[in-house]
């Protein structure tokens, strides 16, 4: 049985964890807050399987993203998406493919109807942080260990090999580390002298109170980025700007809560209860980066954007990749690379 520990409790550590505990694996989590505090946390967690056509080496991943996710819920009932579909325009582009008939009858609180919109009846949605509690917790049942509130300081290197992680309070010695820490990661890794090419993208989520049904799918336009949730309240993405303090976060909360009621009716009553800034670890050719650290025996790296997209199907290839028979043919266009300098097509 191998002994893996796990670094990072994000949406793709806990999707790696609970599949490698599932295939027999001795896994501890370690996790330096709680549950989904980090970039998960602060996911708009759109699930679908991205642009048409594909990022090249994305391709083999995300075609298989819906079947994962419907796995998962099958698996842990906790996991719900919320399949809504997506609808999406704006004015650049020229591929749409419903009208505004078919527009209204699928959103009819839109104030302005788009002439040309796309509708993908398979993207969904999902609450993040259950879904990450749910994954521990299908990982503990498999007899999984989560670390919570521990800080990793450094790797273990023992006899040219990582062999554990040293922590605030102790030392967690493994066969393995899987580094699944999003943008912490590079700082991890820089103990071992590699210069991950992952860099911080921040990005803004935005909640509001609940209201009846005034959106059915997931928006997305030049103007807004929005979804309700299955309890009424609403999240949005923005980008950030540079914004830092309270009051620059919450006037981007009201000015994004402006846009959406200027766009969708009945929403005179929501009311702006959360912004959040989330860090996302983007590779620099914006393509995963998975696999074992070349050079670095016992080291074993996975960060990506989207990871709340990719994460069911990750979890499920890493697993096999690290207990199974036979490497996944779809991670390797993903793996660990020294060219990465710019997005690939």
């Amino acid at each position: 049985m191998k002994n893996i520990v796990v670094v990072g409790a994000g949406i793709v550590g806990a999707s790696i964890a609970y599949h490698l505990a599932r295939a027999g694996a001795a896994v501890t989590v370690v996790e330096r807050g709680g549950a989904a505090s980090g970039a998960t946390g602060a996911s708009f967690a759109w699930i679908g399987r991205g642009p048409t056509p594909p990022r090249q080496r994305q391709a083999a991943l995300r075609a298989l993203v819906i079947d994962d996710y419907t796995r998962l819920e099958e698996e842990l009932p906790d996991v719900r998406v919320r399949w809504k579909g997506s609808l999406r325009w704006d004015n650049s582009s020229n591929s749409n493919t419903i009208g505004p008939d078919a527009v209204s009858r699928l959103e009819p609180h839109l104030i302005h109807v788009p002439r040309r919109a796309t509708f993908d009846p398979t993207d969904g949605a999902l609450d993040p942080v259950a879904t990450v509690t749910a994954l521990l917790a299908g990982a503990e049942a498999s007899g999984a260990r989560v670390l919570s509130n521990e800080r990793v300081l450094a790797l273990i290197e023992r006899d040219g090999r990582v062999a554990g992680v040293r922590t605030e309070n102790a030392r967690v010695l493994a066969d393995l580390v899987v580094i699944a820490a999003g943008a912490d990661s590079t700082t991890l890794l820089r103990d071992l002298n590699i210069d991950l090419p992952v860099a911080p993208s921040p990005s803004i989520l935005v909640s509001f109170s609940a209201a009846p049904e005034v959106i059915r799918t997931l928006l997305s336009s030049d103007q807004i980025e929005v979804r309700q949730t299955d309890e009424g309240t609403f999240r949005a993405a923005w980008d950030h700007n540079g914004e830092t303090s309270d009051e620059e976060l919450q006037a981007v909360g009201q000015e994004v809560l402006a846009r959406v009621r200027a766009a969708v009716s009945g929403m005179d009553d929501v009311e702006l209860t959360d912004v959040q800034v989330g860090i996302r670890p983007m590779p620099l050719d914006e393509d995963p980066i998975i696999g074992m650290v070349p050079g670095h025996e016992g080291a074993y790296v996975a960060v990506m954007h989207s990871g709340v997209t990719l994460a069911a199907t990750v979890g499920r290839l890493v697993a096999q990749d690290i207990v199974g028979d036979q490497e996944p043919p779809e991670l390797a266009p993903v793996r660990y690379r020294t060219d990465h300098q710019g997005p690939s097509q």
